[in-house]
């Protein structure tokens, strides 16, 4: 298992959670903790943080729950965020999503829809210009 931890302290984070959303599955949870560690890690709110160095997909999206990574986007919903992301320049995307289902090792974040984001992207963009 690999043990990645994030210093939510020295980031800095946007808050997307206002947008409206549509659920989506966490993967590659199983690479990054155990099934206990689903539990204990994931719950109502979770960090987006971009990994433009990753070696197996230059989009790559990490997920942290409670201060430690459990997973990815999929490769198709990275690649549609990454650009979006990277414009905007944060550290981390606040997003919610959803714990396991008692027997269940699936978790689940809120990813804003696309076009809102876009839209969302544009006026902060603006506001800061």
């Amino acid at each position: 298992m690999n043990k990645v931890m994030l210093d939510e302290a020295a980031m800095s984070i946007l808050d997307l959670r206002e947008l409206p959303s549509s659920r989506f599955r966490i993967v590659g949870s199983a690479y990054w903790v155990t099934d206990a560690g689903r539990y204990k890690h994931s719950g109502t709110e979770y960090l987006l943080v971009r990994e433009p160095k990753n070696k197996w997909d230059v989009n790559a999206v990490a997920v942290y729950g409670m201060g430690r990574k459990i997973g990815h986007l999929t490769e198709a919903k990275a690649a549609s965020l990454a650009p979006i992301f990277d414009e905007l320049g944060f550290g981390a995307y606040r997003v919610g999503g959803a714990a396991p289902a008692p027997n269940s090792i699936r978790m689940w974040v809120d990813l804003p829809t696309m076009p809102k984001l876009r839209a969302f992207a544009k006026s902060v963009g603006t506001a800061a210009g």
